[in-house]
């Protein structure tokens, strides 16, 4: 009968093979890790850009709006009356996206206060939140301030205002 001897040193033990395999899946997680990271970056990403624009599209809306036109429905002071809602909904992208509309009167004291100034209510400052639920929600906010192109606009909003 003729009997094989086994070179040990061919051989991988279990310790050799619990080693390799722990190795092995460090190595798979750290890798899966690494694509988890960058697909939320990518998500909060394209929803930031889009948001950014829903919110930059707001803004230029409003720019060119009428003077007396830019404040919310409804609006009492400090706040603008005028014809834009607070808040809406736009849908872009399979993602809701709301928008939240402030604009406020702002009194600036570089033309005078009080009797020194015919209308305290200067100009009008706009600020556009725009935000969207899920995983990866977040905001977006944008401000900016409208003036009118005239003294006699001033003074028509002025006392338009309840």
């Amino acid at each position: 009968m003729k009997t094989t001897n086994l070179d040990s040193s061919k051989a991988f033990t279990f310790v050799d093979v619990l080693v390799g395999i722990s190795l092995m899946l460090i190595i798979f997680i750290s890798i899966f890790g690494v694509f988890q990271l960058a697909s939320k970056v990518i998500a909060l990403s394209k929803n930031k850009i889009t948001a950014s624009s829903v919110a930059n599209e707001e803004i230029e809306k409003i720019r060119n709006l009428a003077y007396s036109s830019v404040g919310i429905i409804g609006g009492v002071l400090p706040t603008a009356s005028g014809t834009l809602a607070s808040t809406s909904t736009v849908n872009l992208n399979n993602t809701a996206y709301f928008i939240e509309r402030k604009i406020e009167y702002i009194s600036d004291e570089a033309d005078g206060t009080g009797a020194e100034d015919s209308c305290d209510l200067d100009y009008k400052r706009v600020e556009i939140v725009v935000s969207w639920p899920g995983r990866f929600s977040g905001n977006v906010k944008m401000v900016t301030d409208i003036s009118a192109q005239s003294k006699d606009e001033e003074l028509s909003s002025c006392q338009a205002q309840p």
